[in-house]
């Protein structure tokens, strides 16, 4: 109840703040100077009441309610300070601990689609057999989407654009696949088939010798695009663990 009610609180004090409690601040303690200086000739009057009477016309009471009006007035003025200071930063650490948990959610929506170790074994595939399955382009395919959806934004500028990169190599990877990759063993019957690079240039799938100084130009891209991927998504990994600390 009492979070709700910090902004309405935030906005009085600021409203009230150049305009009310600083001129009562003022107020107090130069009424308490007031009462605890003299002027020039009330301390003549009272010097001669002093030596000749032993009498005073203001007396010490003036001094002490002079201070104590003095210490009011600051005291007042730091509570008020305190307490707009004390608010703001428990409004900002309620605003940081939502955007860290929309963030956590976030990514873990993410990590599901495609975890670091999913990423891994797909490369792992694709550099030792130059080959894909079209069930990991698919998951490839929808971290992307994901990734790229206003659903799927991220709060944290850092993570955001770490974010983006990740998404970009991705898709520079994936159209690469759908590019240079065909279908093969051509004759497969299952949803889950098997992509393999240029296997008409590969002389050990469906290609001839003299092809294979093309194959290996496309093996080499491939790669840079495999390693690509690899060291975007660690990088990825690494803001989400220094921002969300998981």
């Amino acid at each position: 109840m009492m979070k709700k009610l910090f902004p309405y609180i935030i906005k009085l004090i600021e409203i009230l703040k150049p305009k009310f409690y600083d001129r009562i601040t003022s107020i107090a303690v130069l009424s308490g100077v007031s009462l605890m200086t003299s002027p020039l000739w009330l301390v003549v009057i009272e010097t001669v009441l002093g030596i000749s009477f032993n009498q005073s016309i203001t007396g010490e009471s003036d001094i002490v309610w002079g201070f104590t009006l003095c210490c009011l007035g600051l005291a007042y003025h730091l509570a008020a300070t305190g307490i707009h200071e004390y608010l703001l930063l428990q409004e900002k650490k309620e605003a940081h601990a939502k955007c860290l948990e929309h963030d956590t959610a976030i990514f873990e929506k993410l990590e599901a689609l495609l975890s670091e170790d999913d990423l891994e074994s797909i490369i792992a595939n694709v550099e030792t057999d130059d080959s894909i399955y079209w069930d990991d382009c698919l998951k490839i395919g929808m971290f992307v989407r994901k990734a790229r959806s206003s659903n799927g934004a991220f709060l944290a500028d850092s993570i955001k654009v770490k974010t983006k990169d990740l998404a970009d190599v991705l898709e520079d990877f994936k159209r690469f696949v759908h590019d240079k990759f065909d279908k093969y063993p051509y004759e497969q019957g299952i949803a889950n088939f098997r992509m393999c690079l240029a296997p008409k240039l590969n002389c050990e799938r469906a290609g001839d010798w003299e092809n294979g100084g093309k194959y290996d130009s496309l093996v080499q891209i491939m790669m840079e695009h495999t390693q690509r991927c690899l060291s975007d998504y660690k990088e990825w990994r690494l803001s989400i663990k220094e921002t969300l600390f998981i």
